[in-house]
């Protein structure tokens, strides 16, 4: 049977210099372990925000998301994902929870069932995919100057 871990890790800048991890993943397999679904966020050190914030929140929706797909066979599309998740964190600032600078954050996530694998990367990353016959699919993702296209971007009007 398969099963599904994350793992996150303070940086020694963070550490020496007093920072908080900005950093969070979370992951979650169905009782029968069929389902799975993962999610990274990484909240960007220089914002004037508390991207710790983001990157939790972030990353806990992605897997509220993942696990309200898994009922619908995770047939969710691109956009429905995508627009759900800014839809949901727009709605949090409206509301005051968070601000804009908070959301300054990549998030990677995947989904996988029996007949399919998704990911989905916004911001900067790496998915890598180790196949039953040993092939290894990697696919990375970096901004010139280190400037990824975070989420927080389209919620600003």
């Amino acid at each position: 049977m398969a099963s599904i871990d994350h793992f996150y890790q303070q940086g020694l800048d963070h550490i020496i210099n007093g920072l908080p991890c900005q950093d969070y993943a979370r992951s979650w397999s169905s009782a029968c372990g069929e389902y799975f679904v993962g999610a990274v966020a990484d909240g960007c050190s220089g914002s004037q925000g508390d991207p710790t914030v983001g990157a939790i929140l972030l990353a806990y929706q992605a897997i509220q998301l993942g696990m309200k797909a898994k009922g619908v066979g995770l047939s969710f599309n691109d956009v429905d994902f995508h627009e759900s998740l800014v839809s949901w964190a727009k709605n949090d600032m409206d509301q005051n929870v968070v601000n804009l600078e908070d959301w300054l954050s990549t998030l990677v996530f995947f989904a996988k069932s029996p007949e399919s694998l998704k990911a989905y990367m916004f911001g900067d990353g790496c998915v890598c995919v180790r196949y039953k016959d040993g092939r290894v699919l990697t696919h990375c993702v970096e901004y010139y100057f280190n400037a990824p296209l975070y989420l927080a971007y389209q919620m600003s009007d």
